[in-house]
Protein backbone atom coordinates (compact mmCIF):
# COMPACT_ATOMS: atom_id res chain seq x y z
CA UNK A 1 0.00 0.00 0.00
CA UNK A 2 1.50 3.41 -0.67
CA UNK A 3 0.66 7.08 0.07
CA UNK A 4 0.58 10.30 -2.26
CA UNK A 5 -0.33 13.49 -2.33
CA UNK A 6 -3.97 13.51 -4.20
CA UNK A 7 -7.16 16.17 -4.49
CA UNK A 8 -10.29 14.82 -3.69
CA UNK A 9 -13.07 15.47 -6.22
CA UNK A 10 -15.68 15.60 -4.02
CA UNK A 11 -14.33 18.37 -1.39
CA UNK A 12 -11.70 19.53 -3.30
CA UNK A 13 -9.65 18.94 -0.56
CA UNK A 14 -5.42 18.20 -0.58
CA UNK A 15 -5.54 14.24 0.98
CA UNK A 16 -1.76 14.50 1.66
CA UNK A 17 0.72 12.29 2.48
CA UNK A 18 -1.75 10.44 4.83
CA UNK A 19 -4.21 9.46 2.13
CA UNK A 20 -3.15 5.21 1.56
CA UNK A 21 -4.12 4.06 -2.18
CA UNK A 22 -5.05 0.19 -2.07
CA UNK A 23 -5.07 -0.82 -5.37
CA UNK A 24 -6.22 -4.48 -7.04
CA UNK A 25 -4.03 -5.96 -9.89
CA UNK A 26 -6.22 -6.23 -12.67
CA UNK A 27 -9.53 -4.86 -12.79
CA UNK A 28 -13.01 -5.11 -15.41
CA UNK A 29 -14.57 -2.43 -17.64
CA UNK A 30 -17.92 -1.25 -16.76
CA UNK A 31 -18.97 -2.81 -19.65
CA UNK A 32 -17.19 -5.96 -18.87
CA UNK A 33 -13.82 -6.58 -20.23
CA UNK A 34 -11.16 -8.05 -18.21
CA UNK A 35 -8.88 -4.58 -17.51
CA UNK A 36 -5.09 -5.56 -17.27
CA UNK A 37 -4.08 -2.90 -15.34
CA UNK A 38 -3.90 -1.95 -11.80
CA UNK A 39 -6.90 -0.46 -10.39
CA UNK A 40 -6.39 2.57 -7.43
CA UNK A 41 -8.51 3.55 -4.98
CA UNK A 42 -7.78 6.24 -1.63
CA UNK A 43 -10.10 7.46 0.57
CA UNK A 44 -10.50 11.48 1.23
CA UNK A 45 -9.50 11.99 5.08
CA UNK A 46 -11.62 14.60 4.86
CA UNK A 47 -14.68 13.98 3.81
CA UNK A 48 -14.47 9.32 3.18
CA UNK A 49 -15.45 9.80 -0.47
CA UNK A 50 -14.12 6.39 -1.67
CA UNK A 51 -12.72 7.23 -5.14
CA UNK A 52 -9.88 6.66 -8.10
CA UNK A 53 -6.86 8.61 -7.79
CA UNK A 54 -8.00 11.34 -10.87
CA UNK A 55 -4.75 12.20 -12.99
CA UNK A 56 -4.06 11.84 -16.50
CA UNK A 57 -2.88 8.35 -16.61
CA UNK A 58 -6.71 7.67 -15.19
CA UNK A 59 -8.11 9.73 -17.61
CA UNK A 60 -5.81 7.97 -20.48
CA UNK A 61 -7.43 4.85 -19.11
CA UNK A 62 -10.73 5.82 -19.70
CA UNK A 63 -10.60 7.14 -22.71
CA UNK A 64 -9.01 3.86 -24.27
CA UNK A 65 -12.07 2.02 -22.41
CA UNK A 66 -14.92 4.12 -23.91
CA UNK A 67 -13.20 4.11 -27.49
CA UNK A 68 -14.87 0.26 -27.83
CA UNK A 69 -17.67 0.62 -25.29
CA UNK A 70 -20.49 -1.90 -26.02
CA UNK A 71 -22.80 -2.44 -23.05
CA UNK A 72 -24.61 -5.61 -22.34
CA UNK A 73 -22.36 -7.32 -25.71
CA UNK A 74 -23.10 -10.88 -24.24
CA UNK A 75 -26.77 -9.93 -24.16
CA UNK A 76 -27.25 -8.62 -27.60
CA UNK A 77 -27.49 -5.06 -26.10
CA UNK A 78 -30.55 -6.21 -24.12
CA UNK A 79 -30.82 -4.36 -20.34
CA UNK A 80 -29.35 -6.74 -17.61
CA UNK A 81 -31.59 -8.82 -15.58
CA UNK A 82 -31.78 -8.28 -12.22
CA UNK A 83 -33.47 -9.92 -9.39
CA UNK A 84 -37.07 -9.23 -7.74
CA UNK A 85 -39.58 -10.47 -6.51
CA UNK A 86 -40.79 -11.72 -9.78
CA UNK A 87 -37.33 -13.68 -10.19
CA UNK A 88 -35.65 -11.30 -12.75
CA UNK A 89 -36.90 -8.50 -14.74
CA UNK A 90 -34.69 -5.77 -16.52
CA UNK A 91 -33.32 -3.49 -14.03
CA UNK A 92 -34.93 -0.24 -15.97
CA UNK A 93 -38.72 -2.24 -15.31
CA UNK A 94 -37.62 -2.53 -11.66
CA UNK A 95 -36.79 1.11 -11.09
CA UNK A 96 -39.84 2.44 -13.44
CA UNK A 97 -42.35 0.38 -11.28
CA UNK A 98 -40.77 1.15 -8.12
CA UNK A 99 -40.89 5.06 -9.56
CA UNK A 100 -44.94 4.86 -10.33
CA UNK A 101 -45.73 3.12 -7.06
CA UNK A 102 -44.64 6.33 -5.46
CA UNK A 103 -47.42 8.24 -7.78
CA UNK A 104 -44.84 11.84 -7.64
CA UNK A 105 -44.66 11.78 -11.02
CA UNK A 106 -47.24 14.04 -13.31
CA UNK A 107 -49.74 13.10 -15.84
CA UNK A 108 -47.29 14.90 -18.24
CA UNK A 109 -43.69 16.40 -18.71
CA UNK A 110 -40.20 16.14 -20.20
CA UNK A 111 -37.59 13.43 -18.57
CA UNK A 112 -33.85 13.89 -19.55
CA UNK A 113 -32.70 10.42 -18.70
CA UNK A 114 -28.21 11.22 -18.64
CA UNK A 115 -26.49 8.17 -20.17
CA UNK A 116 -29.36 6.77 -22.50
CA UNK A 117 -27.33 4.41 -23.82
CA UNK A 118 -29.75 2.42 -26.47
CA UNK A 119 -32.49 3.59 -24.57
CA UNK A 120 -33.36 0.64 -22.27
CA UNK A 121 -34.71 3.33 -19.20
CA UNK A 122 -36.57 5.46 -21.60
CA UNK A 123 -38.07 2.51 -23.60
CA UNK A 124 -39.72 1.19 -19.77
CA UNK A 125 -40.14 4.68 -18.69
CA UNK A 126 -42.75 5.86 -21.78
CA UNK A 127 -44.53 2.65 -21.45
CA UNK A 128 -45.56 3.46 -17.92
CA UNK A 129 -46.09 7.21 -18.32
CA UNK A 130 -47.01 7.64 -21.85
CA UNK A 131 -47.86 11.22 -21.94
CA UNK A 132 -44.11 12.50 -21.34
CA UNK A 133 -41.86 13.46 -23.78
CA UNK A 134 -38.39 12.17 -23.95
CA UNK A 135 -34.63 13.69 -24.23
CA UNK A 136 -31.28 11.68 -24.03
CA UNK A 137 -27.30 12.56 -23.47
CA UNK A 138 -24.75 10.41 -24.27
CA UNK A 139 -20.74 11.09 -24.96
CA UNK A 140 -21.55 10.27 -28.81
CA UNK A 141 -24.35 9.81 -31.00
CA UNK A 142 -24.05 6.00 -31.80
CA UNK A 143 -26.97 5.34 -30.92
CA UNK A 144 -29.40 7.92 -32.26
CA UNK A 145 -31.07 6.54 -35.21
CA UNK A 146 -31.98 3.43 -32.29
CA UNK A 147 -33.58 6.27 -29.72
CA UNK A 148 -35.10 7.81 -32.54
CA UNK A 149 -37.52 5.47 -33.04
CA UNK A 150 -38.85 5.73 -29.17
CA UNK A 151 -42.23 7.03 -29.08
CA UNK A 152 -42.31 10.81 -28.04
CA UNK A 153 -38.77 10.86 -28.82
CA UNK A 154 -37.59 14.72 -28.77
CA UNK A 155 -33.94 14.51 -29.26
CA UNK A 156 -29.94 13.01 -27.91
CA UNK A 157 -27.61 15.87 -26.89
CA UNK A 158 -24.14 15.16 -27.04
CA UNK A 159 -22.81 18.15 -25.36
CA UNK A 160 -20.90 19.02 -22.14
CA UNK A 161 -23.05 19.52 -18.64
CA UNK A 162 -22.76 22.70 -18.52
CA UNK A 163 -23.90 22.95 -22.19
CA UNK A 164 -26.84 21.44 -22.03
CA UNK A 165 -30.13 22.74 -23.29
CA UNK A 166 -34.06 22.65 -22.13
CA UNK A 167 -35.90 22.15 -18.59
CA UNK A 168 -37.01 19.42 -17.54
CA UNK A 169 -39.68 17.53 -14.70
CA UNK A 170 -37.58 14.95 -14.10
CA UNK A 171 -33.70 13.80 -14.61
CA UNK A 172 -32.15 10.40 -14.52
CA UNK A 173 -28.67 8.72 -14.52
CA UNK A 174 -28.39 4.75 -14.16
CA UNK A 175 -24.95 3.68 -13.74
CA UNK A 176 -23.89 7.40 -14.53
CA UNK A 177 -22.24 9.38 -11.83
CA UNK A 178 -20.05 6.76 -10.18
CA UNK A 179 -18.15 7.88 -14.02
CA UNK A 180 -17.90 11.17 -13.63
CA UNK A 181 -15.14 13.08 -11.93
CA UNK A 182 -16.86 16.25 -9.98
CA UNK A 183 -20.42 14.33 -9.32
CA UNK A 184 -21.47 17.92 -7.60
CA UNK A 185 -20.69 20.01 -10.44
CA UNK A 186 -22.41 17.33 -12.66
CA UNK A 187 -25.60 17.77 -10.85
CA UNK A 188 -25.50 21.05 -10.47
CA UNK A 189 -25.72 21.58 -14.18
CA UNK A 190 -28.36 19.29 -14.16
CA UNK A 191 -29.89 21.33 -11.57
CA UNK A 192 -29.74 24.18 -14.08
CA UNK A 193 -31.98 21.99 -16.52
CA UNK A 194 -34.50 21.53 -13.75
CA UNK A 195 -37.95 22.72 -13.72
CA UNK A 196 -39.67 24.00 -10.31
CA UNK A 197 -40.00 20.83 -8.39
CA UNK A 198 -38.38 18.69 -11.11
CA UNK A 199 -37.31 15.15 -9.65
CA UNK A 200 -33.97 13.45 -10.05
CA UNK A 201 -33.43 9.68 -9.91
CA UNK A 202 -29.99 8.59 -9.73
CA UNK A 203 -28.67 4.96 -9.33
CA UNK A 204 -25.14 3.51 -8.53
CA UNK A 205 -23.45 0.64 -7.56
CA UNK A 206 -23.33 -0.35 -3.90
CA UNK A 207 -19.80 -1.78 -3.38
CA UNK A 208 -20.33 -2.51 0.45
CA UNK A 209 -22.87 -5.24 -0.43
CA UNK A 210 -21.28 -6.00 -3.72
CA UNK A 211 -17.72 -5.95 -3.55
CA UNK A 212 -16.90 -6.63 -7.27
CA UNK A 213 -17.72 -3.12 -8.17
CA UNK A 214 -14.54 -2.04 -6.64
CA UNK A 215 -13.04 -3.75 -9.66
CA UNK A 216 -14.63 -1.43 -11.99
CA UNK A 217 -11.46 0.53 -13.64
CA UNK A 218 -13.43 3.34 -15.39
CA UNK A 219 -15.32 3.97 -12.21
CA UNK A 220 -14.00 7.86 -10.37
CA UNK A 221 -16.32 7.21 -7.07
CA UNK A 222 -17.23 4.14 -5.02
CA UNK A 223 -20.64 5.72 -3.31
CA UNK A 224 -21.83 4.85 0.07
CA UNK A 225 -25.26 6.44 0.96
CA UNK A 226 -24.18 9.56 2.89
CA UNK A 227 -21.87 10.01 -0.18
CA UNK A 228 -24.42 9.71 -2.72
CA UNK A 229 -26.79 11.76 -0.29
CA UNK A 230 -24.46 14.78 0.45
CA UNK A 231 -23.78 14.88 -3.38
CA UNK A 232 -27.01 16.00 -4.06
CA UNK A 233 -27.42 18.37 -1.25
CA UNK A 234 -24.62 20.18 -2.12
CA UNK A 235 -25.89 20.41 -5.99
CA UNK A 236 -29.05 21.71 -4.40
CA UNK A 237 -31.06 18.33 -4.82
CA UNK A 238 -33.04 17.76 -1.47
CA UNK A 239 -33.71 14.06 -1.19
CA UNK A 240 -36.81 12.79 -1.25
CA UNK A 241 -36.04 8.96 -0.50
CA UNK A 242 -32.89 8.18 0.99
CA UNK A 243 -30.40 5.79 -0.54
CA UNK A 244 -31.51 2.60 -0.32
CA UNK A 245 -31.70 -1.20 -2.58
CA UNK A 246 -34.82 -0.49 -5.22
CA UNK A 247 -32.53 -3.24 -7.04
CA UNK A 248 -29.93 -5.56 -4.71
CA UNK A 249 -26.55 -4.34 -4.97
CA UNK A 250 -27.34 -0.85 -5.56
CA UNK A 251 -28.13 2.44 -4.01
CA UNK A 252 -31.31 4.18 -5.66
CA UNK A 253 -31.40 8.16 -4.56
CA UNK A 254 -34.83 10.06 -5.11
CA UNK A 255 -34.27 14.18 -4.91
CA UNK A 256 -36.50 16.96 -6.06
CA UNK A 257 -34.86 19.96 -7.08
CA UNK A 258 -34.40 22.99 -4.59
CA UNK A 259 -32.57 21.96 -1.86
CA UNK A 260 -30.19 24.33 0.40
CA UNK A 261 -26.94 23.23 -0.74
CA UNK A 262 -25.49 23.12 2.34
CA UNK A 263 -23.86 19.93 3.45
CA UNK A 264 -20.92 19.44 5.58
CA UNK A 265 -17.92 17.05 4.80
CA UNK A 266 -17.78 14.74 7.84
CA UNK A 267 -15.36 11.82 7.71
CA UNK A 268 -16.68 8.69 8.45
CA UNK A 269 -13.93 6.20 10.00
CA UNK A 270 -15.17 3.60 9.24
CA UNK A 271 -14.98 3.60 5.89
CA UNK A 272 -11.62 3.07 5.32
CA UNK A 273 -11.95 -0.54 7.68
CA UNK A 274 -14.89 -1.23 5.26
CA UNK A 275 -13.01 -1.14 2.20
CA UNK A 276 -9.67 -2.76 3.02
CA UNK A 277 -12.18 -5.90 4.15
CA UNK A 278 -13.52 -5.75 1.26
CA UNK A 279 -10.75 -5.68 -1.15
CA UNK A 280 -9.16 -8.08 1.00
CA UNK A 281 -11.91 -10.07 0.83
CA UNK A 282 -11.85 -9.89 -3.04
CA UNK A 283 -8.62 -10.98 -3.81
CA UNK A 284 -9.34 -13.92 -1.32
CA UNK A 285 -13.00 -14.85 -3.67
CA UNK A 286 -10.37 -14.77 -6.53
CA UNK A 287 -7.57 -17.28 -5.24
CA UNK A 288 -10.96 -19.28 -4.28
CA UNK A 289 -11.78 -19.73 -7.57
CA UNK A 290 -8.07 -20.10 -9.09
CA UNK A 291 -7.62 -23.09 -6.42
CA UNK A 292 -10.85 -24.75 -7.48
CA UNK A 293 -10.10 -24.31 -11.24
CA UNK A 294 -6.32 -26.37 -10.55
CA UNK A 295 -8.38 -29.24 -9.57
CA UNK A 296 -11.67 -28.91 -12.04
CA UNK A 297 -11.38 -31.18 -15.01
CA UNK A 298 -14.09 -29.14 -16.57
CA UNK A 299 -14.53 -25.37 -15.37
CA UNK A 300 -17.29 -22.50 -15.48
CA UNK A 301 -17.93 -19.20 -13.96
CA UNK A 302 -21.53 -18.49 -13.37
CA UNK A 303 -22.62 -14.75 -14.37
CA UNK A 304 -21.22 -12.79 -17.40
CA UNK A 305 -21.17 -9.41 -15.68
CA UNK A 306 -18.57 -7.37 -13.87
CA UNK A 307 -17.93 -9.92 -11.67
CA UNK A 308 -17.70 -13.39 -14.04
CA UNK A 309 -15.58 -11.39 -16.03
CA UNK A 310 -12.92 -9.52 -13.33
CA UNK A 311 -12.79 -13.64 -12.43
CA UNK A 312 -12.67 -15.08 -16.26
CA UNK A 313 -9.29 -12.03 -16.29
CA UNK A 314 -7.56 -13.86 -13.50
CA UNK A 315 -4.14 -14.87 -14.33
CA UNK A 316 -3.54 -18.73 -15.71
CA UNK A 317 -7.97 -19.10 -15.04
CA UNK A 318 -8.81 -21.31 -18.19
CA UNK A 319 -12.78 -21.21 -18.32
CA UNK A 320 -14.30 -23.68 -20.17
CA UNK A 321 -18.04 -21.78 -20.07
CA UNK A 322 -19.57 -19.59 -18.70
CA UNK A 323 -23.60 -19.93 -16.77
CA UNK A 324 -26.39 -17.81 -16.68
CA UNK A 325 -29.90 -17.57 -16.29
CA UNK A 326 -30.66 -14.77 -18.18
CA UNK A 327 -32.44 -16.21 -21.66
CA UNK A 328 -30.95 -13.53 -23.73
CA UNK A 329 -27.29 -14.69 -23.17
CA UNK A 330 -27.53 -17.94 -23.42
CA UNK A 331 -26.16 -19.61 -26.55
CA UNK A 332 -24.19 -16.50 -27.05
CA UNK A 333 -20.23 -16.15 -25.78
CA UNK A 334 -18.78 -13.86 -23.30
CA UNK A 335 -15.08 -13.41 -24.28
CA UNK A 336 -15.23 -16.23 -26.91
CA UNK A 337 -16.21 -18.38 -24.59
CA UNK A 338 -19.87 -20.15 -24.47
CA UNK A 339 -23.08 -19.35 -21.83
CA UNK A 340 -24.92 -22.22 -21.01
CA UNK A 341 -27.85 -22.40 -18.84
CA UNK A 342 -27.20 -23.98 -15.50
CA UNK A 343 -29.47 -27.29 -16.22
CA UNK A 344 -26.97 -27.88 -19.37
CA UNK A 345 -23.71 -27.52 -17.26
CA UNK A 346 -22.06 -31.26 -18.39
CA UNK A 347 -22.36 -34.13 -15.15
CA UNK A 348 -19.08 -33.22 -12.92
CA UNK A 349 -18.41 -29.94 -13.89
CA UNK A 350 -17.25 -27.54 -11.73
CA UNK A 351 -19.10 -23.84 -11.39
CA UNK A 352 -18.30 -21.07 -9.12
CA UNK A 353 -20.61 -18.45 -8.52
CA UNK A 354 -18.84 -15.52 -8.26
CA UNK A 355 -21.17 -13.15 -7.20
CA UNK A 356 -22.10 -10.94 -4.23
CA UNK A 357 -21.90 -13.38 -1.68
CA UNK A 358 -25.85 -13.31 -0.81
CA UNK A 359 -26.85 -13.91 -4.33
CA UNK A 360 -23.95 -16.22 -4.44
CA UNK A 361 -25.23 -18.30 -1.61
CA UNK A 362 -28.75 -18.71 -3.33
CA UNK A 363 -27.91 -19.94 -6.49
CA UNK A 364 -25.58 -22.42 -4.96
CA UNK A 365 -28.25 -23.72 -2.96
CA UNK A 366 -30.98 -23.13 -6.07
CA UNK A 367 -28.69 -25.40 -8.38
CA UNK A 368 -27.46 -28.00 -5.16
CA UNK A 369 -29.30 -31.06 -7.28
CA UNK A 370 -27.71 -29.92 -10.86
CA UNK A 371 -25.38 -32.95 -12.35
CA UNK A 372 -22.66 -29.81 -12.16
CA UNK A 373 -21.15 -28.71 -9.03
CA UNK A 374 -22.11 -25.17 -8.15
CA UNK A 375 -19.16 -23.40 -5.64
CA UNK A 376 -20.46 -20.31 -3.57
CA UNK A 377 -18.07 -17.47 -2.89
CA UNK A 378 -16.61 -17.81 0.60
CA UNK A 379 -19.00 -15.13 3.08
CA UNK A 380 -17.82 -12.05 4.45
CA UNK A 381 -18.99 -11.48 8.07
CA UNK A 382 -19.67 -8.24 7.34
CA UNK A 383 -22.54 -8.48 4.99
Amino acid sequence: MDCETLKCHHCSAEAGTTAAIYSLESGVTSDCRPWNEKVRIFVCPACSAVQAPINEAWRGSVEKIYRDYDTYAAAGGEEQKVLDSDGMSARSRVIIGWLASLGLLSPRGEVLDVGCGRGAFLREFTGQFQEWSLSGTEFDDRNARMLQQLPRFKGLQTARFDKLSGEYDAISMVHVLEHIEDPVACLEALRRRARNGALLLVQVPDWSENPFALAIADHATHFTPAILERVARRAGWEPVVTPGQVVPKELTLLARAGGDCTASNKADEEVESRLDERLSWLRGVRHQAQALRQNAANFGIFGTAVAGTWLAGAPDMEVEFFVDEDPSRIGAKHLGIPIISPGDAAEGSDVFVGMAPAVSKRLAGKYRDAAARFHAVKLLDAL
